[in-house]
C-alpha cells in the first residue's frame, strides 16, 4: 500500500517506505552545543519539549484551555506527518512519538484514528512490506522479523498474517546460501567450530535451530567438495 502526505509546500511525502524509526522531529534534536572547556553539558539524549504547560504554584496540573488542545492536535498531526515523510511508521511509533510530549491521551487517540481514516497509518501494509523488505533483502529468517516488528508495536495476529506470505523452501533457501557463504569463509577450522559459528549466526538472523542445523551441515559438505568455489559475499549480508 502506498500513502502520501502533504509535506512543506504542498509535495507529496511517500510513506510506503519501511525506514528505521528517529522519534525525534528536527525541531526535537538538540541545538548545536558550545563544546568549550566549562560550558560542556550532560551527555546523552534530551528528553522531547513537553507540550503541557507548567503545573501551578500549588502543584495541581494544568487545566488545557480549548485553545490549548487545538494547538497540540496540531502539533499531533504535524509531528507524523514529518515523520511519516521520512518512510512509513507504525501505530504505535507514532502514538509514542507524540506521548513523548506529554500529548493528552485522547488527543493522541483522536489524531491517530484520523491518521488511520485517511490511510496513513496501516500496520497491515507496514508489516507485509516490512517482512518482504526483510526476508528478500536482509535474507533474515522469520523469528527475527517477528520480534522487530513485535517491537515496533505491530500485534500479533498481523505479524502472522505478514509472515503467512514468507514460502517455507525460500527461506530455508535463503538460510542455506547465508550458511554456504560462512561456510566457505571458514574452510581450515575445525568442523565443531564452523558448526557452531554458522548455526549462531543463522539463529540470530531468525532462522529456527533444526533449520540452521540442518543447512548448516549441507552448506559445510557442499563447501568442502566444491573445489572451484569461491567466497562470494554481498554487501550486506551479516556471516559474522
Amino acid at each position: 500500500m502506498s500513502s502520501a502526505v502533504m509535506g512543506c509546500g504542498g509535495q507529496a511525502a511517500d510513506t510506503s517506505t519501511v525506514t528505521d524509526f528517529d522519534e525525534d522531529s528536527p525541531t526535537d534534536r538538540p541545538a548545536r552545543r558550545n563544546t568549550r572547556p566549562g560550558n560542556r553539558r550532560p551527555s546523552g539524549p534530551r528528553r522531547p519539549k513537553s507540550w503541557i504547560p507548567e503545573p501551578a504554584e500549588d502543584g495541581e496540573p494544568a487545566v488545557l484551555t480549548e485553545e490549548q488542545r487545538t494547538r497540540i492536535a496540531e502539533r499531533c498531526m504535524n509531528l507524523a506527518v514529518w515523520h511519516l515523510g521520512q518512510g512509513a511508521r507504525t501505530h504505535k511509533q507514532l502514538a509514542d512519538a507524540m506521548a513523548k510530549h506529554d500529548a493528552p491521551a485522547d488527543i493522541i487517540e483522536k489524531t491517530m484514528t484520523r491518521l488511520v481514516d485517511l490511510g496513513y497509518v496501516n500496520d497491515t501494509a507496514y508489516a507485509a512490506s516490512y517482512v518482504q523488505s526483510r526476508h528478500e533483502g536482509q535474507r533474515k529468517g522469520s523469528g527475527a522479523i517477528r520480534r522487530e516488528l513485535q517491537s515496533k508495536g505491530v500485534d500479533s495476529e498481523t505479524i502472522a498474517e505478514a509472515l503467512e506470505a514468507v514460502d517455507g523452501d525460500a527461506e530455508r533457501a535463503n538460510a542455506f546460501t547465508l550458511a554456504r557463504r560462512k561456510a566457505l569463509s571458514t574452510q581450515g577450522v575445525e568442523r565443531q567450530k564452523r558448526v557452531q559459528r554458522i548455526v549462531g549466526m543463522l539463529v540470530r538472523k531468525g532462522y529456527s535451530m533444526g533449520v540452521a542445523f540442518e543447512v548448516t551441515r549441507e552448506a559445510i559438505d557442499d563447501a568442502d567438495t566444491d573445489e572451484d568455489a569461491g567466497i562470494d559475499l554481498v554487501a550486506g549480508d551479516d556471516i559474522d
